[in-house]
């Protein structure tokens, strides 16, 4: 039988700190501290400055936005898709196309 996963160790800890712990946001990432710092992704669409988007809103009426791939430790691809925009820079097999 293998033992239990050491879950405090520096290297467990290293792995896991920067991570997508940002929940209701289209995107964004934290570290795993007390007091962090939040960083993320906002912007607007050009025939309509005042209507910033950064949380997830039904009224956004987004085309799609999700992750397409996520490995759950370093590693993620997201699909945004807003009007005729592909956020961030669109994967060819995410579905975005420009």
């Amino acid at each position: 039988m293998l033992p239990p996963p050491q879950l405090s160790t520096p290297a467990h800890r290293a792995k896991y700190f920067w991570n997508t712990y940002r929940p209701n946001v289209y995107f964004g990432v934290k570290p795993r501290t007390p007091e962090p710092l939040l960083m993320g992704l906002m912007w607007f669409p050009r025939q309509h400055p005042n209507e910033l988007r950064h949380t997830c809103e039904q009224g956004d009426r987004l085309a799609r936005y999700g992750w397409t791939r996520h490995d759950g430790v370093g590693y993620g691809e997201q699909a945004i898709v807003d009007g005729g925009a592909c956020l961030p820079a669109p994967d060819p097999r995410s579905g975005c196309s420009l």
